[in-house]
This record gives structure tokens, C-alpha cells and sequence, in this order.
């Protein structure tokens, strides 16, 4: 197997699992709304459940950054340069995906 078959199946499985935990999170969010009546917004539950939530938050801001800009860098692929650039466009994925996840942290832990 090569390099670039490996990193596609890492690209395909990391896409299908941030894909789940994204339907699982939303589904769950829609029943807290529906419950509570109110929505209660990204940033809170870190805030208030503590370390460990803050970073399971953190984990899925950088999962819905990477789910929306590996899709985005698949249809560039396909309309632009082929599967020869897929390598490229995952580590701009990855990379921006946490950037994404680390302007956050302001927020989380409350730094001016």
C-alpha cells in the first residue's frame, strides 16, 4: 500500500467519524432544546462542566472544522487539480481545522 492510499483512508475514516459525532451531537442538542426550551451555546457546557468537557468542546469545534473544510478541499480536488493534490489538501484541513479549535480558547478559559 502506498503513503497516499494510507492517508486516504485516514482522510475517508477521520471524515466519517467526525461525520457521526456531528449527527450524535446535533440530535442530542435538538433534544436539549426541545426539552429546556432554550438552546444552550457552544462555549457553555466547557465553561461549566469543567476540564473535561471543555476539552470533549474543543474536540468537536476541531471535528466540524475539519469535516467542513475536508469536504470543501474534496470538491476543489475534484473540479481543480485531481487526486494528485489530496495530500496537500488534507494537511490544509488538519492544520486550519485547529487553528480553528485554538481561537477558542480564549473563550473557554476566559483570557482577555
Amino acid at each position: 500500500m502506498s503513503r497516499a492510499a494510507g492517508l486516504g483512508r485516514i482522510d475517508f475514516a477521520l471524515r466519517r467519524f467526525s461525520g457521526l459525532v456531528l449527527v450524535a451531537f446535533f440530535t442530542s442538542y435538538l433534544v436539549v432544546v426541545a426539552r429546556e426550551g432554550r438552546a444552550i451555546w457552544l462555549g457553555d457546557v466547557g465553561r461549566i462542566g469543567g476540564p473535561l468537557a471543555m476539552a470533549l468542546e474543543l474536540a468537536l469545534i476541531a471535528l466540524l472544522s475539519f469535516h467542513a473544510l475536508s469536504g470543501l478541499a474534496h470538491w476543489a480536488m475534484d473540479r481543480l487539480g485531481g487526486p494528485r493534490h489530496h495530500r496537500i489538501g488534507f494537511a490544509i484541513s488538519v492544520v486550519l481545522a485547529l487553528a480553528v479549535a485554538a481561537c477558542h480558547l480564549p473563550t473557554f478559559y476566559g483570557w482577555p
